[in-house]
Parts: C-alpha cells; sequence; structure tokens
C-alpha cells in the first residue's frame, strides 16, 4: 500500500516543537524526512520541563 507522500522528501530545520512535530507526521504520512541539527544551538535553550527536578 503506497501512503499520500510516498517519494516526497522534507528537509525540517526546525527548532521548537511544531517543527519536529509536524515533520513526524509528514513521515507517518510516507515522506522522507531529513532533520538538520545545528550544533551550536542544540539544547542550548531546553524547554522548561526538561529542567532539573521539574515533573518528577
Amino acid at each position: 500500500m503506497t501512503l499520500p507522500l510516498d517519494g516526497i522528501k522534507v528537509l525540517d530545520l526546525s527548532r521548537m516543537l511544531p517543527g519536529p512535530y509536524c515533520t513526524m507526521i509528514l513521515g507517518d504520512m510516507g515522506a522522507e524526512v531529513i532533520h538538520v541539527v545545528d550544533p551550536n544551538y542544540a539544547y542550548s535553550n531546553p524547554p522548561p520541563f526538561h529542567q532539573k527536578g521539574r515533573y518528577r
């Protein structure tokens, strides 16, 4: 069975939650997702729920 986005390539340059979530959905629909991470930015500004001691 072919998926609606088979053969489509998506380049993900996003940094915040909505971007990766959207590309996850596109991947679930058959797209090939290429996620690019900036090594100077990656996890330098984590969301509040990653702070030490939160949501134990």
